[in-house]
């Protein structure tokens, strides 16, 4: 917990802070919230955690861990672990950005260049890339550790009846959020498609979402094979002719079925010398 408290710290006070205090002629304040989220009420979290445990430790009798108590530390702060909720939903963008910037700033170049200068960077030694990641890292590895502890935790320690409930808790904020963070990737895929599909009015509706998409070869005796995009929703199955060009894509729909039960089949096509593998779609 120091290693990733002092991680978080060097962060925000040598890389974030002077950064804030460049007055824009680095980046702008919508770059700086992109790349570091919320990385700030991350660390203020944990140095309250650090600090609950440390004193966990001081007060544990020396050589005698009956004394220590771990559980109520953590879950002291569990309930405040859904802070980590926008950081898990945008850490993809987060990363996109700082490969932008990598690649195409020169302003940020020198900022990182000065950063990696100086004499706390070289306790370090990481690539922003290296400390951004570490807070998605963190609730599974609490998990991992916190299942380690249990077993090393004698059957009378008070804390061995409460570690498995811990546990369960810290598993459940993990799904917590994990299914955020799909739940918004499908609802940013839809607005995307919605824009992007021709032919087909509505995409965007309440309570839909996107359960897969891909590519498969269309057949047909006269014209040939032709690939076609499909994409599955909860309510919707569509068939779409992709139109784009490198910075524009489209889809134009071809075919589209509402999933009711009973209204659409998969029917599996024998083998012939010209098509193998070949389903259809009946509704």
């Amino acid at each position: 917990e120091r290693s990733y408290v002092s991680n978080l710290g060097f962060v925000v006070h040598q890389v974030l802070n002077p950064l804030k205090k460049k007055q824009k002629k680095v980046l702008s304040e919508e770059q700086i919230k992109t790349l570091f989220i919320d990385i700030e009420s991350i660390f203020s979290l944990h140095e309250q955690l650090l600090e609950s445990l440390e004193k966990a430790f001081s007060n544990t009798y020396v050589g005698d861990p009956r004394h220590l108590k771990l559980v109520p530390v953590f879950n002291g702060v569990i309930q405040f672990l859904k802070i980590y909720t926008s950081y898990v939903n945008e850490y993809d963008q987060s990363i996109m950005l700082l490969t932008r910037l990598n690649k195409e700033n020169t302003k940020w170049q020198q900022y990182w260049k000065d950063v990696t200068s100086t004499a706390e960077w070289q306790r370090y030694r990481l690539e922003l890339s290296g400390f951004l990641i570490q807070p998605i890292q963190r609730i599974p590895r609490y998990i991992l550790l916190l299942k380690d502890l249990l077993k090393s935790t004698p059957e009378h320690h008070e804390d061995f009846v409460m570690l498995p409930k811990l546990i369960t808790k810290m598993e459940e904020t993990a799904n917590f959020l994990n299914t955020n963070k799909i739940k918004l990737e499908q609802i940013n895929r839809l607005a995307v498609l919605n824009r992007q599909v021709i032919g087909y009015e509505g995409l965007l509706a309440p309570d839909r979402h996107l359960i897969k998409e891909g590519v498969t070869l269309q057949y047909n005796p006269m014209a040939g094979s032709t690939n076609v995009n499909l994409f599955l929703f909860n309510d919707l199955f569509l068939v779409a002719e992709k139109k784009g060009r490198k910075k524009q894509v489209d889809y134009k729909c071809l075919y589209a079925w509402k999933l009711k039960k009973g209204v659409i089949d998969v029917m599996v096509l024998p083998d012939t010398l010209a098509l193998k593998n070949g389903w259809r779609v009946c509704g």
